[in-house]
């Protein structure tokens, strides 16, 4: 039997409207430590904001920091329901090349499933078949010997 989505994602979700500052979102990601904001306008899913897309902006430029985050949030995106299998968002995120997938039921934004949430399967034990991982592969015991230069 394969985990679903449900059973792995993010239930506890901090949001964004369309109109907080850059600023504001910097500010937001780093008191949660959370690496993506799901944008909500009138309770329904408008965007996602993560880390990454903030990078190009410096927090100290007063200009570009006061922009709202909708002039550079990913609009629309790609969701999946909760009760899909951890395998079939994995190869929705690999498809997409994405690392965050907002849960919906309806409208509502119920979770959010990232990579973390998927790599944290296999740290705790669960082998790819049985967490329904879309591939395999093999851990070896590295040591400080082993070199990684060419």
């Amino acid at each position: 039997m394969s985990i679903k989505v449900e059973d792995k994602m993010t239930k506890f979700v901090v949001t964004i409207s369309p109109r907080t500052t850059i600023r504001e979102a910097w500010g937001t990601l780093s008191r949660i430590g959370f690496r993506h904001l799901p944008v909500v306008k009138n309770g329904q899913l408008v965007g996602i904001i993560s880390d990454r897309d903030l990078l190009v902006y410096n927090p100290k430029d007063n200009k570009l920091s006061e922009a709202p985050i909708e002039t550079c949030m990913t609009p629309s995106p790609i969701t999946c329901s909760s009760n899909i299998s951890v395998k079939e968002a994995a190869r929705l995120m690999i498809a997409n090349q994405i690392d965050c997938l907002p849960v919906i039921s309806g409208i509502k934004l119920v979770g959010l499933l990232t990579t973390t949430d998927i790599v944290e399967l296999v740290a705790e034990g669960h082998g790819p078949e049985e967490a329904g991982l879309p591939w395999t592969f093999t851990v070896e015991h590295i040591t400080n010997e082993d070199s990684f230069t060419q």
